[in-house]
């Protein structure tokens, strides 16, 4: 899957090997993860391009898995990404429907401790938060006995609410010589949501477009996970960007 060159040597490759996996009988959680993993070779103009485009394919995955025996944690796993894949892009409604499914999943099928679930309903409270009731967030995650603790063990996500880079963050002089490159940078997300601590890791080529990057993504804005006050799962985060000169 990983080696096919186009997306259609993908999605055939992946057909491939979900055929494999029936017809060994593979474990049905296996068969899952082989159903999204590797299957985007896609270039986004936008971020929530990507978050869509991921979402699909979650959707896909759940619809190939059917109502496969056995495949109801599986189940859970791959709505709970579809979901965070949609609440990145912005669609709120969507995700939260798919996260209330999943935690109306029978404690037989999904334990209450599972850490899906507990995902599921701390991506619920974040969804209050963005949607004006933060009080009906931190109600759902003091009803489920969730703590700090456990919020920072699941490391949930940050969301992005504005991560753009325009045309300006390449570097002039790179232009003019026709440089071509990457970076890769790290960076905190402060209790507001304002970025900080950006150091670059490793740029090629080095000097030319660490700076640049950093300036960048000390622009971006996110709506970080919180329980309470307290602002979780948001130390240490990482962005590759890769700079390309146009055809």
């Amino acid at each position: 899957v990983y080696a096919a060159r186009d997306n259609r040597g993908r999605t055939a490759a992946q057909d491939s090997l979900d055929s494999l996996l029936v017809s060994r009988d593979a474990p049905v959680d296996v068969r899952a993860y082989a159903l999204v993993a590797g299957s985007t070779g896609k270039n986004f103009a936008s971020r929530s391009g990507y978050e869509n485009d991921r979402a699909r394919r979650f959707a896909a995955a759940l619809a190939k898995l059917g109502n496969q025996p056995g495949a109801e944690h599986a189940t859970a796993w791959l709505r709970t990404e579809q979901a965070l894949a949609l609440e990145a892009a912005g669609t709120l409604p969507a995700a939260r429907a798919l996260l209330e499914t999943v935690i109306a999943t029978p404690p037989a099928t999904l334990p209450q401790d599972d850490p899906i679930r507990s995902l599921a309903q701390l991506h619920l409270a974040l969804i209050d938060k963005r949607s004006g009731a933060p009080a009906v967030g931190e109600q759902r995650l003091t009803a489920a006995g969730i703590t700090p603790e456990q919020c920072s063990l699941l490391d949930v996500r940050p969301v992005a609410q504005n991560t753009d880079i325009s045309n300006t963050a390449f570097p002039s002089e790179a232009q003019r010589w026709h440089f071509e490159g990457n970076a890769r940078v790290a960076f905190d997300i402060a209790a507001d949501g304002h970025v900080t601590d950006v150091r670059t890791v490793i740029a090629y080529p080095p000097f030319v477009f660490g700076p640049s990057t950093e300036r960048a993504v000390a622009r971006f804005r996110y709506l970080p996970p919180t329980l309470g006050t307290e602002v979780l799962g948001c130390v240490g985060k990482m962005q590759n960007v890769i700079y390309r000169l146009p055809d």
